[in-house]
């Protein structure tokens, strides 16, 4: 079966190209054109803003007591990558102390969150310990 861009010779010698049928679906008004240029724009600025970082980071390193319990990081900017450190297992929970568990045992570190996109804000984290005072190292860049 022949397709667009292959060319054929006919029995009399004759070389043929085969092109796309022409049709007047693509042809539209310049208010439509307009339009459509419109929605892009929109569409390539949300793009934009989604991939954009502003160049903020929080880094700290710091002993948590034993058995605390829900120890609040406060992040005041998007972060769009994080990276968690600790000498020893720890249970987090991102923006709310109502949200899941992740617990991460110490093979399990660095924790990382390389790609974090804006419709998953992480505003706050929630770290509980165990029964040994903990080192833990927080990288957040956004």
């Amino acid at each position: 079966m022949a397709i667009i861009g292959d060319t054929l010779t006919t029995s009399d010698g004759k070389v043929l190209k085969m092109v796309p049928k022409p049709t007047d679906a693509g042809v539209v008004d310049l208010a439509t054109l307009a339009r459509i240029l419109d929605q892009l724009n929109i569409n390539l600025s949300i793009l934009i803003d989604t991939e954009r970082w502003i160049g903020k980071y929080i880094s700290t390193s710091e002993t948590v007591e034993a058995n605390s319990s829900r120890a609040v990081y406060k992040f005041h900017f998007p972060l769009r990558y994080l990276r968690i450190n600790a000498d020893q297992p720890l249970k987090i929970q991102f923006n709310d102390v109502g949200n899941p568990v992740i617990n991460i045992s110490v093979g399990e570190f660095p924790y990382t969150l390389p790609d974090i996109r804006p419709g998953f804000v992480i505003k706050s984290m929630y770290i509980t310990t165990g029964t040994v005072d903990t080192t833990i190292s927080i990288l957040g860049m956004g």
